[in-house]
């Protein structure tokens, strides 16, 4: 954009510069050269909007970046790419970047569950006035997307005319492309929907191929396949509901009763009604939230835990998840630990029967309208031809990466004159689709987006610090973590029994400040607690535990507490003024009784000398 302001009154020199491009010489993987102010696929800038040109996909169409998946996760990472100035392409099966969360629709249903019903069930909300709370929140979370794009770009939708060779018939959808293009920024991102998966051969290269439905025509207008070279792949195909063989998915009975955590969150497989019996499977995560979303509807709720407690996979602390167990149970939810279901048997529907029931291991058996499954995730990896490269999901359809999200560098040679004779691609798993990822807990938006950054960062360190060299050089290391039961749960950083692990007992605090200590609480008082978990001996802060309908909040400020380099400790908690009336005040209250403890104790763990000082200076005063 600078460069066209420039060149405008001067048609020579912009004609000149758009000649210079399109003659350029071929990318240095011997990939054709896009021009200058193009898309791959011939979809030329103008501004923030975009002019397309039909035409007939190449061999091979070279990128810098190739993103599968537009989830939230593949998203950030494309936006960070293109600020660096690459050409990115994003494959993704629905045609659209989700800028809103994926998790819009069970948002949704908490929010009406929270307007409309009750905590503790005593009101039953009709099944008509919750799809209308769903159905209105899913038009809002598409709105966003458009109007979000990246970095404030808005995105233009562009029909692209239909090659020679493989004109659509009327009757099939129009063929799309959503170019993201902003004055501000220097690279372009050009979203595809297609299916995507690695070509055979090993070569890395990634083959476009026609979706089958919606719109997902490549941008040429046809189902015709494309391969795609880039120095640069990123899967965040992100994962799906998992499935225990023990339940009936096959049973035609079972359809209407059985449900998963993608099709309950669905507009056209939900559940249709509030049920009067709904057991839910699974204790962690999702289990929790649609146990309170569905008891605040008015459905008797019994949830069965595997685990002898709830949230085991997502590290909550132990003190936090006693006091939402307690509270889920004092709400009038059954809560099943240490039990699992051992036989599921769908409602009779012939014989008029529109209750099933479930067996567990104790030999209990309860009868349900509804049974809800939210024992996991699995990674999308099924068909993104990973064999062809020669990489290996596990059992949970995951790939195996390194410290930085790398899972494989896969190489080809080039033609003669290439540069080097030999090309490379790096391959990196982010999201749901990562196994054993150096960022913590799993599942979780914000560890995928935390992810991102690190994998991106580490692929063009350089580019990245010449580019940002105001950015913090440090990555984000431990998201902050939200969990929307009733009331709802946030934490950041170590639990206290990871850290007695990793410090020891003798080197680690903990405090508890109730909500109803702090002055808010005297108008408008509200149920919770949060726990700041602490190393003795310099008062750095490991985690922070929040349990309250103020949580989501809150932990934004932890944080940042917990993942800044030098502004880490419970004297910069101390130090700080909080807002009047304004809960953040329970972080100071915990701050100077953990300042009180360390003083105690720092003469036998070793406080550095001038923190000893600053800290009994604080105290005496």
């Amino acid at each position: 954009a600078p460069m066209r302001r420039r060149q405008r009154g001067r048609p020579g020199v912009a004609r000149r510069a758009r000649q210079q491009a399109a003659s350029g010489a071929s990318a240095a993987d011997g990939s054709p050269a896009t021009p200058a102010g193009s898309t791959p696929f011939g979809i030329e800038q103008s501004g923030s909007l975009a002019r397309c040109t039909p035409v007939v996909p190449p061999e091979v169409v070279g990128v810098d970046v190739i993103v599968i998946g537009g989830g939230p996760v593949g998203m950030e990472v494309a936006s960070l790419a293109r600020g660096l100035g690459k050409r990115v392409l994003v494959a993704e099966v629905r045609g659209c970047l989700l800028a809103a969360p994926t998790a819009t629709a069970s948002k949704a249903l908490r929010e009406a569950s929270c307007r409309l019903g009750a905590p503790d069930g005593s009101r039953r909300v009709p099944w008509g006035d919750v799809q209308a709370e769903v159905n209105a929140a899913i038009a809002r979370a598409v709105d966003l997307t458009e109007r979000r794009g990246f970095a404030g770009a808005k995105p233009k939708r562009i029909d692209v005319a239909a090659a020679p060779h493989s004109a659509p018939s009327p009757s099939e959808p129009g063929p799309e492309s959503l170019q993201m293009a902003s004055p501000r920024s220097r690279g372009s991102v050009c979203v595809v929907a297609t299916r995507a998966r690695f070509a055979e051969g090993g070569s890395g290269d990634v083959l476009l191929e026609y979706a089958g439905t919606g719109s997902g025509l490549t941008p040429w207008g046809g189902a015709v396949p494309c391969t795609v070279r880039a120095p640069l792949v990123f899967l965040a195909t992100g994962s799906h509901a998992a499935r225990p063989s023990v339940l009936p998915w096959d049973s035609a009975d079972a359809r209407g009763w059985l449900f998963d955590s993608d099709s309950v969150a669905n507009p056209a497989s939900n559940l249709g009604f509030v049920p009067e019996d709904l057991v839910v499977h699974g204790g962690g995560m999702i289990g929790t939230e649609y146990a309170a979303i569905m008891r605040g509807l008015g459905a008797r709720v019994t949830l069965v835990c595997r685990e002898d407690e709830l949230l085991v996979e997502q590290q909550v602390d132990e003190d936090v998840v006693v006091a939402i167990r307690r509270r889920m149970e004092s709400l009038g939810i059954d809560v099943r630990l240490a039990q699992d279901i051992v036989a599921a048997i769908p409602p009779n529907r012939s014989g008029g029967d529109s209750r099933g029931s479930v067996r567990l291991t104790s030999g209990d058996e309860l009868k349900c309208d509804a049974l809800l499954s939210c024992v996991g995730r699995v990674g999308t990896s099924e068909q993104l031809g990973l064999d062809s490269v020669g990489l290996h999901a596990n059992g949970d359809g995951k790939i195996e990466v390194d410290s930085s999200m790398c899972c494989g560098i896969l190489s080809r040679e080039v033609e003669e004159g290439a540069s080097g004779g030999v090309s490379t691609t790096a391959v990196y798993a982010i999201g749901d689709l990562a196994a054993n990822a150096p960022i913590e807990p799993v599942g979780i938006s914000s560890t995928g987006l935390a992810q991102a950054h690190l994998a991106l960062r580490r692929a063009l360190e350089s580019e990245f610090e010449l580019a940002h060299p105001k950015w913090p050089r440090h990555i984000v290391r431990a998201p902050p973590v939200m969990i929307w039961t009733e009331p709802t749960i946030a934490f950041v950083g170590m639990s206290a029994a990871r850290a007695v692990e990793l410090h020891g007992e003798a080197e680690v605090g903990s405090e508890i400040v109730h909500f109803n200590e702090t002055t808010p609480s005297i108008t408008h008082p509200i149920e919770g607690f949060l726990k700041l978990v602490y190393r003795v001996a310099d008062g750095r802060v490991l985690g922070v535990h929040v349990v309250g309908n103020a949580a989501e909040e809150i932990i934004h400020h932890a944080a940042v507490l917990v993942n800044a380099n030098g502004y880490d400790s419970i004297y910069c908690l101390i130090a700080e003024v909080p807002a009047g009336h304004t809960y953040s005040e329970a972080f100071r209250i915990a701050a100077v009784r953990a300042a009180e403890r360390v003083e105690d104790c720092v003469d036998s763990v070793g406080m550095p000398r001038a923190q000893h000082e600053w800290a009994g200076q604080w105290l005496d005063e």
